[in-house]
């Protein structure tokens, strides 16, 4: 992992000398932790260089313990004060958080509402809740705080035990918010709160126009009220059909073995600070990928508020996987309980992160150990089969698909991804005839899926099959994804094949332009460019194709032998039956 990506040259190699001295963790590449950060002994100019640099390797528990020692030599400089509040928010530092949050509301230069709204939860979490409302009301209505001040009023005012006003302090989530669902999801919660059941569930119903149809949380919330009303088949038929819809969402078998065996209903949410956190945790969801910084230092917030939040701690993960940092995402997802609905995807992002930090032995031993454990599940043996697939280890990929696919029954239109994941482990295995069944299964599952379309029509140009059913193919392919650079280049290919060169020409300029770092591409147009005559740029091509370091077998050597005599004769292309 490069240690010098976003900052200048000089910056980060004072920072990263910095950070190996101290043994910290954004100096050790992939999501590593690193020990304790001490800064004992050290300069404030160092300290601020290595937290910055931390900072932008997204190792925001370094960042934020570097950037707060910094703070003690320089406790005037309030930008410096926000921005190691944020860190330390960011990275789950809550006390050092909270106290950030204070020196900020004593200055009076606290232009963040972040720390505004951490102070109000702490006061959640302690049953202050006069003292919430009062800092939430102070709060200006900006950015992200135009839907979480709503939220937490809404929270606080149950806590002060006014139902009434809970429910109208919500109403700032208006329908033209897009978190009209989130208010009346929240709003039924508030009323079950206040015992009035019934408008409880109206506001449930109205979240989705069929009960069915989600979202989880709305289903679940119906299906816990029913049934502590004691409407047990109303419950049961409502997760069904949702399963029915939804065959792949674990985080209903417990309800259904709880109606089974019997057991006390547990309620959504545990309290104002548990409803609050779980509507923090949509707000969260709601901003990614495009916003992830405030997305993570909301799930945090959540987190701090209702610690066995599983949805958020697995967003917590998932956003610092994202950003390569490995090691804490799992550290994440494994705090995630074993008996929770959610411990299978916490399990299948741990197995991604381990493959991620190239510890590939222990994420297939977690899989196995998955699909041991759930024979009817099949995630975890595609997920090995995708393992071994980017490792070029086909066979073993093919082995892990074909345990995948002997789990289904009945394949359905969206199996066709599993067939086309192993087609493509057996065509590079060279076991062409099982890949073609796949392929052309596939296309019997999902007619128009234009990489179905796009990988067979180019394997039997390849193999010099079916040219007009090819060519077909992968111009409905193109139809459907103009943008795709490996799809266009398909199409110009096949025209080459063809011997229709002036056609090939313009379909492969497009693709390179799609996708301009392509060794193979810019080999192709380096063909068609020498068919027509263009000869220097056929050589400028090729050359290009070279300095991008093609890994495909062979095909150095192949591209220096038409740089040193250029191309023969072309033979005609007669396609096989």
């Amino acid at each position: 992992m490069p240690l010098i990506r976003t900052v200048p040259t000089k910056l980060a190699a004072v920072a990263t000398a910095f950070l190996l001295s101290l043994g910290a963790g954004a100096a050790q590449g992939k999501g590593e932790v690193g020990a304790e950060t001490s800064v004992a002994g050290t300069t404030e100019y160092g300290a601020y260089l290595a937290g910055r640099y931390a900072e932008r390797e997204s190792d925001f528990r370094t960042a934020a313990i570097l950037l707060a020692k910094v703070l003690e030599e320089k406790p005037e400089d309030h930008r410096l004060r926000q921005r190691a509040f944020l860190l330390s928010l960011t990275a789950g530092l809550y006390d050092q958080a909270i106290r950030l949050a204070r020196e900020l509301e004593e200055t009076g230069q606290n232009g963040l509402t972040l720390s505004g709204e951490l102070l109000a939860a702490e006061a959640i979490l302690e049953g202050r809740y006069d003292e919430a409302k009062e800092q939430l009301t102070a709060i200006r209505r900006s950015a992200m705080a135009r839907y979480s001040v709503p939220l937490a009023l809404g929270w606080t005012e149950q806590g002060l035990g006014d139902t009434d006003a809970a429910v109208a302090a919500l109403q700032e989530l208006d329908d033209e918010s897009g978190f009209q669902r989130l208010r009346s999801l929240h709003q039924g919660l508030i009323l079950e709160a206040g015992g009035r059941l019934d408008e409880a569930g109206e506001r449930f119903a109205a979240v989705t126009e069929e009960p069915t149809d989600g979202p989880l949380r709305a289903v679940r919330a119906s299906g816990l009220l029913l049934e502590r009303q004691g409407r047990k088949d109303e419950a049961r038929a409502l997760y069904d059909g949702f399963l029915e819809k939804n065959q792949s969402v674990f985080a209903l078998e417990n309800d259904l073995r709880r109606l089974d065996e019997g057991g006390d209903v547990p309620y959504l949410v545990d309290g104002p600070a548990g409803g609050l956190s779980d509507g923090l945790y949509h707000l969260a969801s709601g901003i990614r990928p495009n916003a992830d910084s405030f997305a993570l230092a909301y799930a945090r917030l959540s987190l701090y508020l209702d610690p066995d939040n599983v949805l958020s701690r697995l967003l917590v993960g998932e956003v610092l996987e994202d950003r390569g940092r490995y090691r804490e995402a799992i550290e994440e997802f494994n705090q995630i309980d074993r008996n929770s609905s959610y411990s299978w995807q916490a399990r299948l992002s741990e197995a991604d992160s381990l493959e991620q930090l190239d510890e590939l032995d222990d994420a297939v031993a977690l899989l196995e150990e998955m699909a041991a454990e759930r024979g009817d599940r099949y995630e975890p043996l595609v997920r090995i089969g995708t393992f071994m697939h980017s490792r070029k280890r086909y066979k073993d990929a093919v082995d892990a698909f074909d345990r995948a696919l002997a789990r289904i029954a009945e394949l359905d239109s969206q199996d066709w991804i599993l067939l086309y994941r192993r087609g493509m482990a057996l065509e590079r295995s060279k076991q062409w005839p099982r890949a073609e069944k796949d392929f052309l299964k596939a296309l019997e599952l999902q007619p128009d899926q234009p990489y179905v379309l796009n990988y067979l029509g180019y394997s039997w140009i390849e193999q010099g099959l079916y040219f007009d059913r090819a060519e077909d193919m992968l111009r409905k392919a193109v139809s459907l994804r103009e943008n795709d650079g490996y799809i266009v280049d398909s199409l110009g290919w096949v025209l080459y094949r063809l011997g229709r060169y002036d056609e090939a020409v313009g379909h492969l300029e497009d693709a390179v332009q799609l996708l301009p770092q392509d060794p193979v591409i810019n080999d192709h147009l380096g063909d068609a460019y020498w068919r027509v005559g263009r000869k220097h740029e056929a050589r400028f091509q090729w050359e290009r194709a070279l300095h991008l370091e093609p890994e495909e077998e062979g095909m150095i050597g192949k591209i220096e032998e038409k740089l040193r005599s250029g191309l023969g004769q072309p033979e005609e292309a007669k396609a096989k039956d």
